[in-house]
């Protein structure tokens, strides 16, 4: 990727529901589903999006807790010198109808007011057009969409 700063989307999907411990930010039952986690990196997104998808780390941030047990399936990077974190994760609650499991999820320095950076998403209202439409409407320079399955 090779990125320096941006805003990133880990498109995860827990397979089945459970209670998951999040850090100080505490216990909490997460359905099996879809989830979008919003983040930002502004000095290393590249680095900071390896660490994420990486097995092996130490326990930090609080989708750190949470991708124990989620997969990745896909990864949106969107470079930019601004900060769009919580625009984006408006834009992603609003497209993809999401809703806040753990409220404070990932969100402690928000402006916003989000409520959480990690939504769930109904598996009937996820699609990959739908990722594609937010990285259309976003004003980022540079975009990019990894996939896996």
């Amino acid at each position: 990727m090779g990125l320096k700063k941006g805003v990133y989307l880990l498109i995860t999907e827990l397979r089945e529901s459970r209670y998951i411990e999040v850090g100080k930010l505490g216990v909490f039952f997460f359905p099996g589903g879809y989830y979008i986690y919003t983040g930002s990196a502004m000095n290393g997104i590249s680095q900071r999006v390896g660490r994420h998808v990486s097995q092996r780390k130490r326990l930090k941030w609080h989708i750190d807790y949470f991708l124990r047990y989620g997969v990745v399936k896909g990864i949106v990077v969107l470079s930019s010198e601004d900060k769009i974190e919580c625009r984006v994760n408006q834009m992603v609650k609003a497209l993809f109808k999401g809703r806040i499991i753990a409220p404070g999820f990932g969100s402690s320095d928000c402006k916003e007011k989000c409520g959480s950076h990690l939504l769930l998403i109904e598996k009937e209202g996820f699609n990959q057009g739908l990722l594609e439409k937010l990285l259309n409407q976003d004003q980022a320079k540079k975009k990019s969409l990894l996939w896996f399955s």
